[in-house]
């Protein structure tokens, strides 16, 4: 009997090791340094997240529905809590750097023992009355692309995207024209547009570095902008979703029928 108990308390020590060994953060950094200790720890924390997610997010994105972009495009972000994540895949800690005393950005690997890897994520760290909040990248990343206002949107394009003044007018023009013929209850929003040279550079405001999905483009209808790649300066499809809004945008009839209708299903 003694030596049946021996047995069961190894088996339960065993399969306590590997269940505590799946669920915690791997790290190709070193953990010890004090310059990130309180970043570490904040991330362990929000990594054991099932309920209480979005009070880790910036306050900005209080009454938003789609606080993290990710969930845009990536299944996984969509389907998955933060704890789900380091249950289901091994969860690499990558990379921390501190960009100045209350900024600073963290990248997380996801690994699948049947599938290998799954996909790498940045996000940033906001220090705010002494405590973090994560934030997109879009705001941060918006360096890269060259802007230019005009009246119904403003531009954000890549500096290997060729494209004439003229044409960005011109869509802000035809913006007028989709808002009359829809005749939404609503404000015309002002858009932003991401005009994208490669699809690395889309993934870059989805706070994702690399992502075997594809997509061509995609809508933020809360934060009314669009991010594609190789794209015309008007998206039609993506700014119907856009000047609709919420609910509307979103049904299958109004939102992806009436998209489908006037812009076609893909960006061309």
């Amino acid at each position: 009997m003694n030596q049946n108990k021996r047995y069961l308390t190894l088996f339960l020590l065993l399969l306590l090791y590997i269940n505590t060994t799946a669920q915690q953060i791997h790290s190709a950094i070193d953990t010890t340094d004090s310059r990130i200790k309180e970043q570490i720890t904040f991330l362990q924390d929000y990594f054991q997240q099932v309920e209480n997610i979005k009070d880790y997010w910036h306050p900005k994105y209080a009454k938003m529905e789609t606080y993290n972009y990710s969930m845009l495009i990536d299944g996984i972000a969509q389907s998955h809590t933060p704890k789900a994540m380091m249950d289901r895949f091994e969860l690499h800690l990558t990379e921390i750097q501190n960009l100045n005393d209350t900024l600073s950005y963290f990248k997380t690997a996801l690994y699948h023992q049947e599938h290998g890897h799954a996909l790498t994520y940045k996000h940033y760290l906001v220090k705010s009355e002494d405590r973090y909040y994560i934030d997109n990248c879009k705001e941060y990343e918006k360096n890269r692309f060259q802007e230019f206002k005009t009246p119904n949107i403003t531009f954000y394009i890549s500096p290997w995207y060729e494209v004439d003044t003229k044409a960005l007018h011109q869509a802000s023009t035809q913006i007028d024209s989709l808002y009359n013929v829809l005749k939404p209850l609503k404000p015309k929003p002002h858009i932003e547009n991401f005009l994208c040279a490669s699809l690395e550079e889309m993934n870059a405001l989805t706070n994702m570095t690399h992502f075997y999905g594809y997509v061509g483009g995609f809508t933020h209808m809360e934060g009314s902008f669009i991010v594609a790649h190789n794209n015309s300066p008007l998206y039609v499809h993506e700014c119907i979703h856009v000047l609709l809004g919420n609910p509307e945008g979103k049904s299958f009839i109004l939102g992806e029928g009436i998209a489908s209708y006037l812009g076609g299903i893909s960006n061309k």
